[in-house]
């Protein structure tokens, strides 16, 4: 890699890689002229997949959307590709991308000597892969916007995390980069691409190793224990956290502690630790800012250390994580407040994402954050609530005149004298401080509620809703929805969920392979990558559970087959993100560990312990991932996903029913909780109910009666 700096050093970096690389002859360093292909003389991102890259249509950027013949316009223009990968959910990536737009040097040199591309990382998970293994060649923490310039050979040149600040920053980061790689390329171009081919290679040489296949039960179960061990061991009750989970809303970690909870296989003093564990970061979530007290909807991440001072853009796979996470806090550790909050996550995705076509986007039209709008004054409150309102809400939320987060919350200040709403006291609290009789308190809570929510909207408008479906985010929402059905017996979030299923199976399943965007025919941009067939595998299994309908098992087993067929190399132990062909770097990258949420691979164990539970065929190409297990005992917290696939395989039961199972007895099937309980339709049945324990002792069930009651053995 040709590495970035600044300023001077940038100058003198250059000035001795150019001088220390091998001259070429002056007929090696002949090129032909430069054929700059017409495509690439305009923005070309109108009509694109992606929200967030038609956003920057207008754009006066030759933005190009990613496709493999870039490569080819790069070897005829003789220029290096500047891609930028980003994403409407992270911040900084609208203000990167307006701070470019409006740098009118800077977009000339783009224009003129490089080939601008915009990647949208919630598309081409790859991208994201790749951004993180870049970074980590450079012992740096990942962060998008992610700027990585390559070669017409496909090869990373050089690539730097930007940490949006200011306009200023961006534009003088992206200048003094190009400046260096454009006079390293003008001088010696064929060095450049030598170089950077070269470690290209090295890359593809010597590929992470292939995770070690553990066969003996007893050596899986010891790792099992020891990972749950230490996740318990990071609950921080002085500080309200998971110690090395960072500013995430912590879903993963929720259901890891909830299921683990309730695991037979784990000794008892470690399912009390992760209950108390469980409970008590429950306890302070729910009662922060991460949960929105106007309209329901969860924040993705903290600013710093308090879950007060919040991020303000949100979106649908949030909402969708965190209602699983909630609904397994219901169901295995009866947390108060867990089923409502979760119950308000669905209905504010519903309304901030749900599309005309009654699919889901993934957000709203992409802005700029700023997690300073969620705050405010006590003028500005008191002026939009009737004073007994006002008394409330400054006693549920502890609004104060010089703002309510500590000073090491928010050490530069920007939230001084602004309050952040939250649902610190529950009315119970609120009642009895004010004096006032509960139903009084609620009420006037929830007029004052509607009234702050209008008075935000006036003076911090939403952006758009965006109606471009998302194959993932609707995924997602199945998978919620199912969940819900499980935790309240409503038949409607039943219906919801199938519809949904219906839905997304036409729009994103119309050809032989998934699209991430509706079509019959996915581009290399739009073609679904492995975690989207792993969580559309994941939602059909979850269908297949609450309706006992088949034929959402068959789905998941075509999806996972299509997986090993397309996405697994011939020695079947590595799962490429992307389809060959398909990836903006050629290098099979895999989605291990929880680098952007849950993994392909956890994912995808969790899928296969479903079918195994019942006795369902595993696909070709995917036994590895039946054995194989990541260093959950060492390094739990990026292997979160993978040890709730472990904890399934360990503890979780099946019910199997005969096709003469009477519709109660079905019913109550259907209203288990997911992956504790995996259930199906068995044609071959002799016996009407049969319940087979983790450890395979089986017993004969006769009525719905006795089925409601296996959640609490």
């Amino acid at each position: 890699m040709i590495p970035f700096a600044r300023s001077l050093s940038l100058l003198a970096f250059a000035f001795a890689v150019s001088s220390c690389s091998k001259k070429t002859s002056e007929q090696e360093n002949a090129r032909v002229a430069p054929v700059v292909p017409t495509v690439l003389k305009s923005n070309q991102l109108a009509g694109t997949p992606s929200t967030f890259l038609s956003s920057q249509a207008q754009s006066p950027v030759h933005w190009q959307q990613w496709r493999p013949s870039l490569l080819e316009d790069a070897q005829q223009s003789q220029r290096l590709i500047v891609a930028l990968v980003g994403s409407a959910r992270f911040p900084g990536s609208t203000e990167t991308l307006q701070a470019i737009s409006n740098a009118t040097n800077l977009v000339k040199r783009l224009n003129n000597d490089f080939i601008p591309v915009l990647i949208d990382g919630e598309i081409s998970r790859d991208s994201m892969l790749l951004s993180a293994a870049l970074s980590a060649e450079l012992n740096e923490p990942i962060g998008f916007p992610f700027l990585v310039i390559i070669s017409p050979d496909g090869a990373p040149v050089t690539w730097k995390v930007i940490n949006y600040r200011d306009d200023q920053e961006v534009t003088d980061l992206f200048n003094q980069a190009l400046e260096v790689i454009e006079r390293l390329w003008h001088d010696d171009p064929t060095y450049v691409k030598k170089d950077s081919l070269g470690k290209l290679n090295t890359r593809r040489e010597n590929p992470p190793q292939p995770e070690e296949e553990i066969k003996d039960p007893a050596e899986r179960a010891a790792r099992l224990t020891i990972a749950v061990q230490k996740i318990c061991h990071l609950w921080d009750e002085s500080t309200g956290t998971l110690d090395s989970l960072g500013g995430l809303f912590p879903s993963e970690a929720l259901s890891l502690l909830s299921r683990a909870s309730v695991a037979p296989s784990l000794p008892e003093t470690l399912r009390s630790d992760c209950r108390d564990a469980a409970k008590g970061l429950a306890g302070i979530l729910l009662k922060s800012a991460m949960i929105d007290p106007l309209d329901g909807g969860i924040y993705p991440a903290r600013v710093g250390p308090s879950w007060n001072f919040t991020l303000s853009n949100r979106d649908c796979i949030t909402q969708a994580e965190a209602i699983l996470a909630l609904v397994d806090l219901h169901q295995f550790t009866q947390q108060d407040g867990a089923l409502s909050t979760a119950l308000d996550a669905a209905a504010f995705a519903e309304n901030d994402f749900l599309t005309r076509d009654g699919l889901f986007s993934i957000t709203r039209q992409p802005k700029p954050s700023s997690p300073s709008r969620l705050m405010w004054s006590i003028g500005d409150i008191s002026m939009a609530l009737k004073d007994t309102e006002f008394e409330v809400w400054k006693a549920a939320s502890d609004l104060r005149t010089l703002g309510n987060l500590p000073p090491e919350a928010d050490p530069q200040r920007r939230t001084f004298r602004k309050n952040a709403l939250h649902r610190g006291r529950s009315m119970e609290e609120v009642a009895a401080k004010l004096g006032i009789p509960v139903d009084e308190t609620t009420a006037l809570y929830a007029s004052g509620r509607q009234k702050l929510l209008e008075t935000r909207e006036k003076l911090m408008p939403s952006p758009p809703k965006d109606d471009t479906p998302s194959a993932l985010a609707s995924f997602m929402m199945i998978r919620a929805y199912a969940q819900l059905f499980t935790a309240t017996g409503d038949a409607s979030w039943k219906e919801k969920a199938a519809q949904l299923g219906e839905r997304c199976r036409t729009a994103f399943g119309q050809a032989r392979f998934l699209n991430e965007r509706p079509g019959a025919t996915p581009d290399p941009m739009s073609d679904s990558r492995a975690y989207t067939y792993a969580m559309a595998a994941r939602a059909s299994l979850d269908l297949a559970a609450i309706t006992l309908d088949d034929q959402w098992n068959r789905w998941a087993v075509d999806l996972m087959t299509l997986l090993g067929e397309n996405f697994v190399n011939q020695e079947g132990d590595r799962l490429s993100e992307s389809r060959e062909g398909f990836a903006i770097v050629p290098f099979p990258f895999e989605d291990r560990s929880m680098i952007f949420g849950p993994s392909t691979a956890g994912t995808l164990r969790q899928n296969l312990q479903s079918l195994i539970k019942t006795g369902q065929a595993i696909p070709p190409g995917l036994r590895h991932w039946t054995l194989a297990l990541p260093p959950i005992d060492k390094l739990p917290v990026i292997f979160m996903d993978s040890i709730n696939a472990l904890i399934a395989e360990e503890n979780s039961s099946t019910l199997l029913l005969a096709e003469s199972a009477d519709a109660d007895t079905q019913a109550a099937a259907t209203r288990l909780p997911l992956r504790k309980i995996e259930r199906k339709i068995d044609p071959s049945a002799s016996d009407p109910i049969k319940f087979i324990a983790p450890g395979g002792e089986e017993r004969i069930l006769t009525s719905a009666g006795q089925v409601q009651a296996l959640p609490g053995e």
